[in-house]
C-alpha cells in the first residue's frame, strides 16, 4: 500500500529522474521514469543498475498469518529487505527510508516487533549516511489485500482523525499518503544521521516540506 503511494508521488515529482522498483509481479504501470525489475527478492538481479540509486525506499512486508509461518515471515520482513539494502549500499546509495512499525525492538518478547527491530539494527550496521526509520501504527488506506484483524483498528483510527485530531500520538493510525509524503520529505531534507519517526515526527516532516 505504501509502496503504491510512494511510486505515484515519485513519478509525479519533477526532481526525480528515474525510479527503479523491485517487485515479485508486474505493477501494470507504464511511465517513462519507471523501470520494473521482477525478482523473488531471494535471487536479486545481477545487474547493479536498480541498486545504484541515491535513495532507497523499503516499504514491503507481510504478516505471520499471510506468510504462513514465523520462518517465512522472517524471510520476508528481515532477510529480503536486508539483502536489497546491502546491494544498494554497496552500489552507492546514501539515503534509506524504511517503513518499520511502532514498538519495533530487537529485544522485544513479541516476535513481530523483534523482527522489525532486528531489521532496523541491520540497516544501521550498513552505515547509510542518512537513515530514516518510520514507525507507524495501523496504516489507513486502500489495501488490495484483506487483513480482518486490522479492520476494527482502522475504523477507530479514521474516527479519531475525523473527530479527535488533538488526541493523535505515537499509536495513532497513520494515513498512507502522509507516510509516503514524509518519506520523500526525509530524503529531500539533506539531514545526515539516523532518525526515528513516529506519528508526530512524520507529520512534522510533511509540515516542514509544505512551508
Amino acid at each position: 500500500m505504501i509502496g503504491r503511494r510512494l511510486l505515484e508521488m515519485l513519478l509525479d515529482d519533477p526532481s526525480v529522474g528515474k525510479v527503479h522498483v523491485l517487485v515479485r509481479r508486474s505493477l501494470g504501470v507504464a511511465h517513462p521514469k519507471l523501470t520494473e525489475w521482477l525478482t523473488d527478492l531471494v535471487t536479486l538481479p545481477e545487474d547493479d543498475t536498480p541498486f545504484r540509486s541515491s535513495d532507497l525506499y523499503i516499504s514491503f512486508g507481510s504478516t505471520i498469518a499471510k506468510a504462513g509461518s514465523k520462518e517465512a515471515f522472517r524471510s520476508i520482513d528481515l532477510d529480503m529487505p536486508l539483502r536489497v539494502a546491502k546491494r544498494a549500499r554497496q552500489a552507492g546509495a546514501i539515503r534509506c527510508m524504511l517503513v518499520s512499525a511502532v514498538g519495533a525492538d530487537k529485544d522485544s518478547m513479541i516476535f513481530y516487533s523483534r523482527i522489525k527491530g532486528e531489521l532496523e539494527e541491520g540497516l544501521k550496521a550498513l552505515a547509510f549516511p542518512s537513515l530514516h526509520i518510520f514507525r507507524p501504527s495501523i496504516l489507513l488506506g486502500d489495501r488490495r489485500e484483506s487483513r480482518p484483524a486490522e479492520a476494527i483498528g482502522i475504523w477507530i483510527g479514521r474516527w479519531q482523525h475525523r473527530f479527535f485530531p488533538g488526541l493523535i500520538g505515537t499509536w495513532s493510525a497513520m494515513p498512507d499518503d502522509l507516510l509516503a509524503e514524509a518519506m520523500i520529505a526525509a530524503a529531500r531534507s539533506g539531514k545526515e544521521g539516523t532518525y526515528i519517526h513516529h506519528y508526530r515526527e512524520t507529520a512534522q516532516l510533511v509540515r516542514n516540506k509544505r512551508t
